[in-house]
């Protein structure tokens, strides 16, 4: 399927897995026309369903992709929720892997940057429009040997505040959803799955008073504020914790 339909589009970064994937299929349920974008390759089925294989860390990846195959797109809603993290090798501040920072920001800063400013010129809907980026707790309440990520994310969430200000004047409303610990892949890559990721499970579920994070309670809240039932906000940060900071 090429790209020459006029009809508004979701783009969707991070779409094969976890909160991504999450929101694609939810945001289908209701028969929206979404793309995806990951480096990896998508399972999901749907005649409205695109996928693109992309490094949004890669600027000219990114360029070439909205140059070639999108350009004639219209998008309604961006949702940045690609990210990494780097489970083997944390590290204390004083040891941080230089290589590991840099490959932090690149995705999870660089990335959100790059496809947002090449998407920003086919946001030309004449109706609600609005960009979510995915964020997490840790921007305020970071965790040990977590400094890439906490500060790739405190990053994104600067440049979603610069991007409300700016934006608020063409219609395009910003926001940002920060996530505690959320039922993903992420988890099971850190504990090498088995009875120790199940160990894991337990115990956020147990720390968090309405219970662990599910990638769908996140995507409820994103296809939200992707939706003219929001049209009203921008510029705000909302905070799914199941109640653990309340």
């Amino acid at each position: 399927m090429t790209g020459t339909s006029h009809e508004s589009l979701v783009l969707v970064t991070g779409a094969s897995s976890g909160i991504g994937k999450a929101v694609c299929e939810l945001l289908l349920e209701d028969k929206r026309r979404v793309v995806g974008i990951d480096k990896q390759p998508a399972t999901i089925l749907s005649s409205f369903y695109r996928h693109y294989i992309c490094d949004i860390s890669d600027d000219a990846a990114v360029s070439a992709l909205f140059e070639q195959t999108l350009r004639e797109e219209s998008i309604q809603y961006l949702v940045n929720c690609a990210g990494i993290f780097f489970y083997e090798e944390r590290a204390r501040v004083e040891k941080l892997n230089r290589l590991e920072w840099d490959a932090t920001l690149s995705t999870n800063l660089n990335g959100a940057v790059n496809v947002t400013r090449h998407c920003l010129p086919l946001m030309r809907c004449e109706c609600d429009m609005a960009i979510a980026f995915v964020s997490s707790d840790q921007v305020m309440h970071p965790r040990a040997s977590n400094a890439a990520y906490a500060a790739s994310k405190g990053g994104l969430e600067a440049f979603a505040r610069a991007c409300a200000v700016e934006l608020r004047e063409t219609g395009v409303r910003v926001n940002i959803i920060e996530a505690a610990s959320v039922k993903t892949r992420f988890i099971e890559r850190l504990t090498g799955g088995g009875s120790q990721m199940e160990a894991v499970y337990q115990r956020e579920n147990e720390r968090m008073p309405l219970g662990i994070i599910q990638p769908i309670d996140v995507a409820y809240a994103i296809a939200f504020l992707c939706s003219e039932r929001a049209r009203k906000i921008t510029g705000q940060t909302l905070l799914i914790d199941s109640g653990l900071y309340s």
